[in-house]
């Protein structure tokens, strides 16, 4: 067996590199054809063939939990077992993985700090770290609303915000939620304007709303009363027809 990798290697001298989720709205609009991009992926994508091709696949889940996550996926457990002519980066030593390398934690939490909640932030972390011009983000919506990407979306656009600041060209997919916004707050008349509805629609239903709760209460005393009334007509019904 090939010992485990310790350094994640420079797959691409160009230091341009396309990092690749899973959300169908935009995961087919990466260039992955261009072979002037790195492409970075995650999850079972590559066994899937969602993607024409691989230069750094991420699983930084533990071994015990892809165990215990075996029955769901099974085959791509099995295909991780496998070796790749690609590099897999993963949170731990995995024997089991010939294609293992050890994602180098300490030196980017050193730098960027422990804001990580989800594999793409630690992607972009590790794309600016390896010195990247170009990142672009594909296949990663984190649509608001959704309620698993609710403590995720901050965390990503927080290393994109890393990204801009340093000067990296930064390309994110036209369908993704990432850096959205319905206008500039304080500026955009319609996003006020929309703001006013908004708020008149929501006075208006939270007033229906505690009108009818008041009924309910009102309903639940005036039954709670005809109830004791009936049970007092039956006991004096007791003495009238004995």
């Amino acid at each position: 067996m090939q010992p485990i990798m310790e350094v994640v290697p420079d797959t691409n001298p160009t230091k341009k590199i396309l990092i690749i989720g899973k959300a169908p709205s935009s995961m087919s609009d990466a260039p992955c054809s261009d072979t002037s991009w790195d492409v970075w992926t995650l999850s079972d994508m590559v066994m899937l063939k969602q993607v024409p091709r691989c230069t750094l696949h991420f699983e930084l889940h533990s071994y015990d939990f892809m165990v215990g996550r075996g029955e769901s996926q099974p085959q791509y457990l099995e295909w991780l077992k496998q070796k790749h002519d690609f590099p897999i980066i993963c949170s731990e030593h995995i024997k089991e993985f010939p294609s293992c390398v050890l994602f180098p934690k300490v030196e980017i939490v050193e730098r960027f700090g422990t804001y990580f909640s989800n594999t793409v932030s630690w992607m972009i972390a590790l794309a600016i770290q390896k010195g990247a011009t170009d990142i672009g983000i594909y296949g990663v919506d984190m649509a608001a609303g959704d309620a698993e990407y609710t403590g995720q979306r901050p965390s990503c656009e927080y290393f994109m915000g890393w990204a801009k600041g340093l000067g990296i060209n930064l390309i994110v997919a036209e369908h993704s939620d990432l850096l959205k916004t319905r206008g500039l707050y304080g500026f955009d008349s319609d996003l006020n304007e929309m703001h006013k509805k908004w708020a008149s629609r929501q006075a208006e239903m939270q007033e229906r709303y505690n009108k009818t709760r008041q009924q309910r209460d009102q309903s639940a005393v005036d039954a709670a009363y005809y109830k004791g009334a009936l049970e007092a007509q039956g006991y004096y019904a007791q003495w009238m027809y004995r």
